[in-house]
């Protein structure tokens, strides 16, 4: 599916009526996750911006510092806090450190990270996405991470193109730009 993505943003025919021939406006977004969420919307953000695309990395603004390793890189704060991401965070470091296994509790956080905020992240990204909140015109393409529901649903209701990035496994943190 990627690399289907990734060929629908080579060739701008494909794109439609807000592609430029030039550049292309492309959001970049994730709502929550670790590194290895980040990881594909960085390492492809790095890529456009090499071919002279206009890319922007929207995400909860803590996450702005792994945007700063692509030159560029434009950032959206979704906004905001994220309901358990502290609790869900040091559990997941002690899940790879001692047991590897998924504790049941786990799946509480996942609930309200994804859809407890739902409802106010549609709306910040559909802003984004249509460029209402950046003062231009919508973004040509989208790119979400696979948890970023609300990115994708305003894509979509938007009638923009979007790819869909599921993370890298990186249990030892040598996945880096």
């Amino acid at each position: 599916r990627l690399l289907a993505g990734l060929a629908l943003l080579v060739s701008t025919d494909a794109i439609g009526a807000n592609a430029k021939p030039d550049s292309l406006r492309i959001l970049n977004g994730m709502s929550w996750g670790t590194y290895t969420h980040a990881l594909p919307l960085l390492t492809l953000g790095k890529e456009l911006i090499k071919r002279q695309h206009d890319v922007y990395f929207a995400s909860f603004g803590f996450y702005s510092g792994w945007a700063k390793e692509v030159d560029g890189l434009k950032t959206i704060d979704l906004g905001g806090t994220l309901p358990g991401h502290d609790h869900f965070l040091q559990t997941l470091v002690e899940l790879i450190d001692h047991t590897m296994a998924w504790p049941s509790e786990m799946f509480d956080h996942l609930d309200e990270m994804i859809f407890d905020d739902y409802s106010r992240l549609y709306k910040v990204f559909h802003a984004a996405i249509s460029g209402e909140s950046l003062g231009g015109p919508p973004m040509d393409v989208v790119i979400c991470d696979f948890f970023a529901r609300p990115c994708l649903d305003a894509a979509h209701a938007l009638k923009v193109p979007f790819v869909v990035t599921m993370p890298t496994v990186d249990l030892y943190g040598k996945s880096r730009l």
